[in-house]
């Protein structure tokens, strides 16, 4: 079974630190984004997907780009989280990046498929 690789657990809190202040300086519009498989998840196990995006971005823009990189069909339905909070499509980056933004200076989220009786986390 493939490994799955924590964003938080390949580099160090002063390095991830360091790589959003810099992004933040260059790209002050910006929000760098980690995108990990829950736990819970029977998807095939994936590690974990950074990326930058505009902060005026909706969460429908994300679902699209996660399910790119993840090879999932346009049938198929995830649904992301930031911690225990189900995320609004309507939902734009900068307004998660406000109240849900890691000390490192990263935005996190996971997915997990959709289960229409209800997802436990």
């Amino acid at each position: 079974m493939k490994q799955t690789l924590n964003f938080q657990n390949t580099r160090s809190f002063e390095e991830r630190k360091n790589e959003s202040d810099n992004c933040k300086q260059l790209y002050p519009n910006d929000v760098l984004v980690v995108v990990e498989q829950s736990s819970k998840s029977k998807l095939p196990k994936q590690n974990f997907i950074k990326f930058k995006m505009p902060n005026t971005m909706t969460i429908m823009n994300v679902l699209q780009y996660i399910k790119s990189k993840i090879k999932l069909s346009q049938y198929d339905s995830i649904n992301l989280y930031c911690g225990k909070t189900l995320l609004r499509i309507d939902q734009t980056l900068k307004e998660l990046y406000q109240s849900f933004r890691d000390q490192d200076g990263f935005l996190y989220i996971n997915y997990i498929e959709m289960n229409s009786f209800g997802t436990q986390f």
